[in-house]
């Protein structure tokens, strides 16, 4: 007993190294995707005049707040992305090192080489709102820890919304006895978002950036992992004993297959927005296909997450300075 708790404290030791290190690289590097953005966010928030104009520039509320906390200490905009990247890594430990025990570093070293190149590497907003989402699947029977960081992953980013609603059991019952809600939701997207967006000046930016049939694509393809991943698991009609945690598999479940409705629904019309819900989805698929031991699941997430890599160049424009966008 000795020995194997000794062994999973050596793995912890180092998942926490992985992830650091990690975040160093992420937070303080020049180039890469949206870096330049991020960049101008940044002196948006540190420099505005007032709450309203640093809004602007943070487009969510805790960006704001991290932003503004960390310049009293330094205005290197590296030191506040590496503080936002080492949050947004280690709540995606907090999250599921009780869980996976062990094999917390095979997480670790799968996140950090499959998702982190087009979250902390590209979208750290969207990367550590994903962490507080973990934390609220997580933490199924505390009202109070579930709720906050509930709340943290909606301020942390707003397309997070959706999936932490879905958290709660009464929207859980509710698409559990009305199944055909998925499709719904999927053609109310559809159908709805051009007249919503058609309301605000950006739009134009949007209609110039619509996908095409090709889009339909990817949701296409992270359907498959998440199938082998979940349907044996809680689909079948077998008594899913084998299931550890099967209110967390459950919940981890429905907030996946929310997102890609989410994203077939919106693919065609903002297949930036597409993506993020997928983003979602995969982040959430790696720790359970890990915890379940479902390695057909794991390995099919997996070769879906190196083409989707190659396919965006994330992987290139994490290393590469010469792609900065």
């Amino acid at each position: 007993m000795t020995k194997r708790k000794s062994s999973v404290s050596s793995m912890k030791v180092v998942a926490l190294t992985l992830l650091f290190l990690t975040s160093i690289a992420a937070g303080w590097r020049e180039w890469g995707a949206d870096r330049d953005n991020y960049i101008q966010a940044y002196w948006g928030i540190v420099e505005g005049s007032d709450l309203i104009e640093k809004m602007f520039f943070a487009k969510d509320p805790l960006f704001l707040l991290i932003v503004s906390a960390c310049a009293f200490f330094s205005q290197d905009p590296k030191f506040s992305f590496v503080f936002i990247c080492l949050l947004s890594l280690y709540s995606k430990y907090y999250a599921f090192h009780r869980i996976l025990s062990g094999r917390i570093a095979i997480f670790a070293i799968l996140y950090i080489i499959f998702i982190a190149p087009g979250l902390e590497f590209a979208a750290m907003r969207a990367g550590l709102a994903i962490g507080f989402l973990m934390i609220t699947v997580a933490s199924e029977g505390e009202k109070f820890k579930k709720a906050l960081f509930g709340m943290l992953a909606i301020l942390a980013h707003t397309s997070l919304a959706p999936a932490v609603l879905i958290t709660h059991p009464t929207a859980q019952r509710f698409l559990k006895r009305f199944p055909a809600s998925y499709i719904a939701i999927t053609i109310a997207i559809a159908t709805g978002t051009p007249a919503i967006l058609s309301a605000f000046p950006k739009w134009a930016y949007y209609e110039e950036s619509q996908g095409t049939l090709f889009s339909l694509a990817t949701p296409i393809l992270v359907l498959v992992p998440f199938f082998l991943i979940f349907h044996t698991n809680i689909a079948s009609n077998q008594s899913n004993k084998d299931v550890p945690d099967r209110k967390l598999t459950e919940t981890c479940r429905e907030i996946c297959l929310l997102m890609v409705s989410l994203s077939f629904g919106i693919t065609l019309i903002i297949p930036t927005a597409s993506t993020r819900f997928l983003e979602i989805a995969w982040s959430i698929m790696l720790p359970i296909a890990i915890k379940n031991k479902r390695y057909a699941g794991l390995v099919t997430l997996l070769l879906v997450l190196v083409y989707l890599n190659l396919a965006r160049l994330t992987w290139q424009s994490a290393i590469d300075p010469s792609l900065t966008s």
